[in-house]
């Protein structure tokens, strides 16, 4: 459960920003085909913004899981 807990956060980063450029560039350069930048600029940020939900739904997942163990074993123990 530990191995790539981190992985949400780091895809969604990489989206978010990636999308970000992709909308800063085509603010700055105004020519025709820039609209086709705007569209995959915003499409990319909205996949780096679900993977961040993503990335907090899966965090919260495991320590759910990880707390029910816990409490399975401290129960057994008794």
């Amino acid at each position: 459960m530990r191995k790539d807990r981190n992985l949400g956060i780091l895809l969604s980063t990489v989206f978010f920003l990636a999308g970000a450029y992709l909308l800063h560039e085509s603010s700055a350069n105004v020519q025709s085909y820039m609209e086709s930048y705007i569209l995959a600029g915003a499409t990319v940020s909205a996949i780096g913004l679900i993977t961040g939900c993503w990335a907090i739904e899966r965090h919260l997942f495991i320590r759910r899981v990880e707390q029910h163990v816990r409490g399975d074993q401290q129960i057994e123990s008794r």
